[in-house]
């Protein structure tokens, strides 16, 4: 329903595997090339836009950086963080051997397992108490437990 909500108003929509998100990632790419690919989890309908931005400028001022990330050191509250990854080092990590199945349905999985080969800068909010509260819905409880805050 959502797909043909976004068709209907005109706005591209790239479907993939639940489960392969790397590969899905990889067709939205080949459909829309990029240098930069944000990633924002649907669990996320709190995130800030100031925390978006704040990442963004972290890339332009990271210039060699294959990931910036708020989930390295996590400082921000479960279900408020931003990806933005370099499209080249999607594409190299595709091409990785040692991709299992929870790479592929984690998109960054894989980078944050082996640092020593991926730049990852983590962009903190000087806070690291957030990290405690979750703000994340994946379940009905979630979308209730959010609804009832102040």
């Amino acid at each position: 329903p959502l797909a043909n909500h976004l068709h209907a108003a005109g706005i591209d929509c790239v479907r993939g595997s639940l489960d392969d998100v790397i590969a899905r990632f990889s067709g939205c790419l080949a459909a829309h090339p990029c240098d930069w690919i944000v990633r924002i989890c649907a669990d996320s309908p709190l995130l800030r836009e100031d925390v978006v931005r704040t990442v963004a400028a972290r890339v332009g001022a990271e210039v060699d950086a294959d990931l910036v990330t708020t989930t390295g050191k996590r400082t921000f509250p479960i279900g408020t963080n931003v990806e933005i990854l370099r499209a080249s080092s999607l594409a190299r990590m595709l091409a990785e051997p040692s991709l299992d199945k929870d790479d592929r349905e984690h998109l960054t999985r894989f980078m944050h397992r082996n640092p020593d080969r991926y730049r990852i800068v983590n962009v903190e909010s000087g806070d690291p108490s957030l990290a405690s509260v979750d703000l994340a819905v994946d379940t009905v409880d979630d979308l209730h437990r959010l609804e009832a805050l102040p």
